[in-house]
């Protein structure tokens, strides 16, 4: 779940559909737009973690979903555009 959640995002927020695509495919995609490295570490971490589970059957620890919850909000943090106030 937390992999469609953060591809969903990144899809909306980017305005490209990362939703079919797999973590390699979503990773060049996400570098072709040259964000910001702490962002895409971030990103990068989570998929791994997500894969992990999805692909080798090892399940998480409560505190592990914790942290990839907390990961995937400081994404959206990060990640979404700055308001500037109109005077």
């Amino acid at each position: 779940e937390f992999s469609f959640i953060l591809r969903w995002y990144l899809s909306a927020r980017y305005n490209i559909n990362l939703l079919e695509r797999t973590t390699f495919e979503t990773i060049l995609l996400l570098n072709a737009l040259a964000l910001d490295e702490y962002l895409l570490a971030q990103i990068k971490q989570i998929f791994a973690e997500v894969d992990s589970v999805k692909f080798a059957k090892t399940s998480l620890t409560q505190e592990q979903h914790e942290k990839l919850l907390e990961q995937l909000k400081e994404v959206v943090i990060i990640s979404s555009p700055v308001e500037t106030q109109h005077v």
